[in-house]
């Protein structure tokens, strides 16, 4: 279409359905796509193979560079391939969706070579856990200083630049980025009534696993990485366990540290109280079948799930490397990841499987979690900066 805004999403990617990429899926669902186009670059894998099949994709194209070397970035490469595809492409906005500045630092650079096409970096964690063996790890405090010139290049040179909070934003842009105009809050947001609590339907996937009414379910979604510490939680749910013995931990998600996980539950064991459910796409009813989502990431830039499962009116225990901003409901208790496994436990113990539900959907849409109002701001937004380039 002609008068319709172009936007390449860059990812960093992976072989998991990140957060990001729940993030960007669930906006496209709702953006008017007569309006507004996305297509998506992968600067490593194609973490949306779960939802790419979705009609809503059926116009959009998949770039995956997988540009990786000794589990490091490829940069050189993002930025030929980058460069190429925007030469022979049409697009008015490139997003990246990383808070990795010297990504987005080599974007910038393709970007700029391309008269009229707006550069909008978006910040989506407050923090990046690195595994040893990463490069940047091994070159964290030379690259810290790095860091903190590329912050100052990128609010410089940045059109606009994207947050879905303020900690995302200083984490990623600085702190002079809060006294500068074209910061723009985009707020995680959710289908609010796709994740309702509803009783019946609750019962329906209980028995579908055979769950005994009495049985607690603890969940937990993500990644599985460092950064999701998942560890510490299988420690505290082996407490948990000891006073409830049928009680049960799903483990939603995929990824490198799988194989430490699983090994971790069978030294416990707990292999008939650990489930390993992978990557899903029936979340919404998984999270009505559990009675506490317990959430021990070590860094989140918001923590999309845990505003999931607070829609699911689902007892949801937060560490404090997750935004405050999280905390919409009385469903929502945060503690210190220092409190260690015991206390988390004490905690878990609290929940029974008759704890009541009431539904939270005023909360969240006055907290501004709607993905109905948000998809049609971040439209209108799109919409209006590309029109104030052509007049």
């Amino acid at each position: 279409m002609k008068n319709q805004v172009r936007v390449l999403q860059v990812l960093i990617g992976g072989n998991t359905f990140t957060g990001v990429s729940s993030y960007l899926y669930q906006y496209y669902k709702f953006i008017d796509r007569n309006v507004v186009h996305f297509d998506f670059l992968f600067c490593r894998e194609n973490s949306m193979k779960l939802v790419q099949d979705d009609p809503i994709f059926k116009d959009s194209s998949f770039y995956i560079l997988n540009a990786k070397k000794n589990n490091s970035n490829d940069y050189k490469k993002i930025y030929k391939e980058l460069q190429k595809i925007l030469e022979e492409n049409r697009y008015d906005i490139v997003v990246v969706n990383t808070s990795i500045v010297t990504i987005q630092y080599v974007c910038l650079l393709a970007v700029r070579k391309k008269k009229g096409l707006l550069f909008i970096p978006h910040a989506h964690n407050t923090d990046l856990i690195l595994g040893k063996g990463a490069k940047r790890y091994k070159l964290r405090k030379l690259l810290s200083v790095v860091d903190t010139f590329g912050r100052a290049i990128i609010r410089k040179n940045s059109d606009y630049m994207f947050a879905c909070t303020y900690d995302a934003a200083i984490k990623t842009f600085g702190r002079q980025s809060l006294q500068m105009d074209n910061l723009v809050m985009v707020r995680n947001a959710i289908e609010i009534d796709r994740f309702s609590f509803n009783e019946d339907e609750r019962k329906r996937i209980r028995n579908q696993f055979n769950i005994a009414d009495d049985q607690v379910i603890y969940g937990n979604i993500g990644s599985f990485c460092k950064r999701k510490n998942q560890p510490f939680l299988i420690k505290a749910f082996k407490m948990v366990h000891e006073q409830r013995p049928n009680a049960e931990l799903w483990l939603i998600g995929d990824g490198n540290t799988r194989g430490e996980l699983m090994s971790m539950v069978k030294s416990y064991g707990l292999e008939r109280n650990v489930r390993f459910l992978g990557q899903r796409d029936d979340v919404n009813k998984l999270l009505l079948a559990m009675d506490c989502f317990v959430f021990t990431t070590l860094s989140e830039g918001l923590g999309i799930v845990a505003i999931e499962a607070q829609a699911a009116s689902l007892p949801t225990i937060i560490s404090d490397g997750v935004p405050r901003d999280v905390m919409i409901t009385d469903y929502c208790l945060q503690l210190p990841i220092e409190k260690q496994p015991e206390g988390w436990a004490m905690e878990m113990l609290k929940i029974t499987s008759e704890s009541h539900r009431n539904i939270t959907t005023k909360d969240l849409v006055k907290a501004g979690y709607s993905i109905d109002v948000e998809a049609k701001r971040i439209t209108d937004f799109f919409s209006s900066i590309v029109a104030n380039i052509h007049n």
